[in-house]
């Protein structure tokens, strides 16, 4: 959808066999994670660690389920540059922009109106740019089975649910019918009852415990038009302009008037705008497949001692790093930089070449409101 003027679009799948489409959410700014992430290069544009960032690594582990044709990124018309360079082997024509950032409700409307232009029964699978997810032959079994409720039943929604390993408060919950834990049948879909806000630790507790809940990991398979026909029942205003949109994608002026148009879009949530109400209709078609693969959505600092662990003194350090009474805390730093510490606990230390984060550990939402501060003062070069 990059504004390359009028075009004709692929050639259509063969008749009868629905398109399989991955789309790939990639316009979050990663606040949480600054300063290592920053504007102009957001989480989903590192590595975290490893050799591929992470939006590569979320479209290779679907490969095997979807060609390149078939994969798609809808991102802030600012990433699209390294957006390409990321997925070189992705046709540019999947390359969808939203020109600013209405939350994943309307951009997941104007992918879905997109690609039900092009196949009116394709079928998409959305999943964020920025989880870290393995071994990647159990997130495919998940999402193949995804794939096969859909197909089967046109009218189905399929969420992926992740078991609870703590009470963790950050998350959404997905509450379930039955209790999860089938040996002989780990990928059998289980109705959704309803969606639970993040909670508090006593509740998490409750929930982590209770067999019947799942964490909410962002990861859903439906029809286009399934999609596309919830919105209009739900959030209207959304589904009217995306579906203009697409049916004028590419024509003369289409860019500014999709700036205009989505720029008066209200900020929601595909949870709060269509699953939630969803899931309080009769029959509502909801479905979770449980999860067997290990998945971190890497969503602040406090998710690093799970990815890298922690030693004796419960501190997670990458870098070099020197501790002298030193304990639970996060350090982040470069071989080149050292950071030393001395009768600390329970902080998380980052340090950048232009940029360094003291904060407490405790505080997951804190470092959002710094940044949010830094912004009020004029402090945009650093961020």
């Amino acid at each position: 959808m990059m504004d390359t003027g009028a075009r004709e679009w692929f050639t259509q799948p063969e008749q009868g066999i629905p398109m399989r489409i991955l789309t790939i959410m990639a316009g979050g700014g990663g606040v949480r994670f600054w300063p290592e992430s920053r504007r102009t290069r957001p989480k989903q544009f590192l590595s975290l660690g490893g050799e591929k960032s992470l939006l590569r690594l979320t479209a290779e582990r679907s490969l095997p389920l979807f060609d390149w044709e078939c994969v798609s990124v809808i991102t802030g018309a600012q990433y699209a540059i390294p957006t390409r360079a990321q997925l070189p082997e992705m046709p540019v024509e999947n390359l969808l922009l939203e020109p600013s950032a209405r939350n994943t409700a309307a951009c997941l409307g104007l992918a879905a109106a997109i690609w039900a232009k092009r196949d009116p029964e394709a079928v998409m699978a959305v999943a964020p740019a920025d989880h870290l997810i393995s071994p990647d032959a159990k997130f495919q079994g998940c999402l193949k089975e995804a794939l096969h409720q859909v197909e089967k039943s046109p009218e189905t929604i399929c969420l992926l649910g992740i078991v609870p390993t703590r009470p963790a408060t950050g998350f959404g919950y997905i509450e379930v019918e039955t209790t999860s834990g089938d040996a002989d049948e780990p990928h059998a879909p289980q109705r959704v009852l309803c969606f639970r806000e993040k909670p508090d630790v006593t509740t998490a507790t409750e929930y982590a415990m209770s067999g019947r809940h799942y964490w909410n990991a962002g990861i859903f398979v439906w029809k286009a038009r399934r999609y596309l026909e919830l919105l209009g029942q739900y959030a209207l205003e959304i589904a009217e302009v995306v579906q203009r949109m697409a049916a004028h994608d590419s024509t003369n002026g289409w860019s500014e008037v999709l700036r205009k148009a989505f720029a008066q879009l209200p900020s929601l949530s595909v949870d709060h705008a269509v699953l939630e109400p969803l899931s309080r209709e009769t029959n509502a078609g909801l479905l979770v497949i449980p999860a067997d693969f290990a998945w971190s959505d890497v969503g602040s600092w406090q998710a690093w001692p799970e990815l890298w662990g922690r030693n004796e003194h419960g501190n997670t350090l990458r870098g070099s790093h020197i501790a002298v009474e030193t304990s639970d805390c996060i350090v982040q730093t470069s071989e080149e930089h050292l950071v030393a510490t001395f009768g600390v606990e329970g902080l998380i230390i980052v340090h950048t070449p232009t940029a360094t984060l003291v904060a407490r550990r405790d505080d997951e939402a804190g470092v959002r409101r710094l940044v949010a501060e830094m912004d009020r003062l004029g402090f945009s070069e650093w961020l």
